[in-house]
């Protein structure tokens, strides 16, 4: 497949050309564009003191206390009331919700009510109530 296009624009023509015949003969990208301006070393030397030390920095004193920052290696525990708040603020939002929520408790884990749920798996459930919403 050819695509062709054709634009008519001579005072774009008659733009291009002027630029070029006035950037003709010019080098634009020369060598050297730095200007060194021409000082008598003489003139420098009388400048300068005989003699010059640079001040030397006052040694500064920093106490620098480490800070301690605890991280967490375990997963938050929940107890079985957080977890009930939590599943019934949640359904209480709609009714879809509701009923994701009593999927989620009896497909997922086996159980007929949130109360019912064993205390190894209060994580695990805490986990699978904010994969479909929840807050806790």
């Amino acid at each position: 497949m050819e695509i062709k296009i054709t634009i008519e624009a001579p005072e774009i023509v008659s733009a291009i050309t002027t630029l070029s015949e006035s950037l003709r003969g010019l080098s634009l990208y020369s060598q050297s564009t730095a200007v060194t301006p021409e000082v008598p070393v003489e003139y420098i030397q009388a400048a300068l003191p005989a003699e010059q030390t640079a001040p030397q920095p006052e040694p500064v004193k920093s106490e620098i206390q480490p800070t301690v920052v605890e991280v967490p290696t375990a997963a938050p525990q929940y107890t079985i009331d957080e977890i009930a708040r939590a599943g019934a603020e949640f359904a209480g939002r709609s009714p879809e919700n509701r009923a994701m929520l009593v999927k989620c408790i009896n497909e997922d884990f086996n159980i007929p009510a949130i109360t019912m749920i064993p205390k190894e798996r209060l994580g695990e459930f805490a986990m699978a109530l904010r994969a479909l919403g929840g807050s806790i």
